[in-house]
């Protein structure tokens, strides 16, 4: 499991983490119906021992989060363990998805962000 140090301590601080992620011919890519929904259950469980039902496509998957988080090795309970002692609000992780036909067009991102 990878995720930002940046990410984990906003999250626990309870500030509104927002994903932005256009995909290509996707209104909701993979990483978000799949990866967010299993981060958050990862969190809601760790953080808040509480049961997180999944959103979306991603709903038919709380069986197999069950099993991979239980699945999860000691050091990375242990790195999302040193967030929980800054939860300051409730988790606040959310998408905004929507396809793109600029998907790989490196020179277009890079005059975007100029």
């Amino acid at each position: 499991m990878t995720i930002s140090d940046d990410f984990l301590m906003c999250a626990a601080l309870g500030y509104d983490c927002i994903v932005y992620d256009y995909g290509s011919n996707k209104n909701i890519p993979r990483a978000v119906w799949q990866g967010l929904e299993w981060l958050k259950y990862v969190l809601y469980c760790r953080w808040y021992s509480k049961e997180y039902s999944p959103k979306g496509r991603a709903k038919s998957s709380k069986t197999y989060f069950a099993e991979q988080y239980s699945k999860l090795s000691k050091k990375a309970k242990a790195r999302l363990d040193y967030y929980k002692k800054f939860l300051a609000g409730p988790l606040s992780v959310s998408a905004i998805t929507s396809s793109t036909d600029r998907d790989g067009d490196y020179e277009w991102y890079a005059e975007l962000l100029k």
